[in-house]
């Protein structure tokens, strides 16, 4: 844009605004969403510059609460495989700048069980958005305070049993402000302590629980102390019983709070009707996630990320020589569509689960997830010829950083 007390119209747009999709425009100034009427009777004069949006989808910037890599870099562990980039720093801006091809205004780092914590984060700060790639919200940690029967693809020499908060510190060590998420399972011991703490003492870091095998009482008290969030719901966790339905039960329960839960709608993490069934149950909790892995974007084929060996296949991640799911190989926005797909849900339901829920999920919707007057100006530009959403553009405090048609 420039100048940045210049005035931006986008113009001949359908703009999601209110649950709904309706003929519309956006006003830019100064990397906010404006009030055209207000600005025009004020100022009294046009806008500086016009953008015909030729009838596409205006939407808020997707937000990725779990994203662990791609393109042959692990944000975990360091490990780029393809040489992508060097140096750690350097692979997360090429990452970042990356997000953007597929609408992503916003992630959080997500780092599994792993000894390096501490240098990751000292290392990686939250870092606002623009031509150098999507806004680093902060750091998700996974792990290790987690079940090392439901680890996954998580390695068991890092998993620790115990979570009081004097192990906490000294895994992450005492500086938290880059910390947006941790995923514990509330099993543990000292769990419920800890997380009655960290939402005391720490507000602006959300507890979520995952990789774990909590019965449903043990899941309740943990929602009951301050946990606001399921990762990757039916993944990595005991499946729904009729007569204990675990952490799976906490979607449909009826709570002061809305309980967040992350869904990677990729048509293999979880089947068609699984997804449904949670749509259906809680539509405004559900928050997706890519899962993305380090082999995502990568062909077919078996690869080597530090000790653990994966294979993809079908473009699906696994374990070498096992069934266990390794991570996800698709972006936020595929999974935007998978939901679509799998649910028969609006596409404006579907958008709002990928912006406005995980906003709402990390207390930054007073500035992010909608196109509200006053917000930052994060937004993409959709087609949907044939019903088929595709990002044609990003942009970021009202600045095009990504484009289709430049690529």
């Amino acid at each position: 844009m420039g100048d940045r007390s210049r005035v931006v119209r986008f113009k001949n747009a359908r703009v999601m605004r209110d649950g709904e999709l309706t003929h519309d425009e956006v006003w830019v100034q100064e990397g906010k969403i404006i009030d055209p009427q207000k600005y025009f009777y004020e100022v009294r004069r046009p806008a500086d510059e016009e953008v015909d949006c030729k009838n596409l989808i205006i939407a808020p910037g997707l937000i990725d609460v779990q994203f662990n890599g791609a393109y042959g870099i692990d944000i975990a562990y360091g490990i780029d495989i393809k040489e992508i980039a060097e140096g750690y720093t350097a692979q997360v801006d090429y990452l970042s700048k990356r997000l953007l091809e597929h609408g992503v205004t916003g992630f959080c780092l997500t780092i599994i069980s792993t000894s390096n914590y501490k240098k990751i984060i000292n290392d990686v700060r939250p870092r606002k958005g623009g031509q150098v790639g999507a806004e680093i919200i902060g750091l998700h940690l996974e792990g290790p305070f987690i079940a090392k029967e439901k680890r996954g693809c998580h390695l068991q020499r890092h998993i620790q049993e115990t979570v009081s908060k004097e192990k906490l510190l000294e895994c992450y060590g005492g500086n938290l402000d880059s910390v947006k998420m941790i995923t514990l399972a509330p099993e543990l011991p000292e769990a419920l302590d800890t997380i009655e703490w960290l939402s005391r003492e720490h507000k602006d870091i959300k507890i979520s629980i995952g990789h774990s095998l909590a019965d449903y009482h043990i899941a309740e008290q943990a929602m009951d102390k301050g946990a606001v969030m399921i990762t990757h719901l039916f993944n990595a966790m005991p499946p729904f019983h009729h007569r204990d339905p675990g952490i799976v039960g906490l979607i449909t329960r009826d709570h002061k709070q809305t309980m967040y839960y992350g869904l990677i709608t990729d048509g293999f993490h979880t089947a068609v009707s699984t997804t449904t069934i949670a749509y259906r149950a809680n539509k405004e909790g559900i928050v997706l996630v890519s899962d993305a892995a380090t082999v995502t974007g990568l062909p077919d084929g078996r690869y080597r990320l530090g000790e653990i060996e994966v294979e993809i296949k079908d473009g699906h991640c696994m374990l070498a020589n096992t069934t266990t799911i390794a991570g996800s190989t698709a972006m936020i926005d595929d999974c935007v569509r998978g939901m679509i797909k799998a649910t028969d849900c609006s596409k404006v339901e579907a958008l709002e689960a990928a912006s406005l829920h995980p906003a709402k999920l990390l207390g930054i919707d007073d500035r992010k997830g909608t196109l509200e007057f006053g917000k930052d100006a994060d937004f993409i530009l959709l087609s949907d010829e044939n019903q088929h959403l595709q990002v044609e553009a990003t942009y970021i405090a009202g600045e095009n950083v990504w484009s289709r048609t430049n690529q």
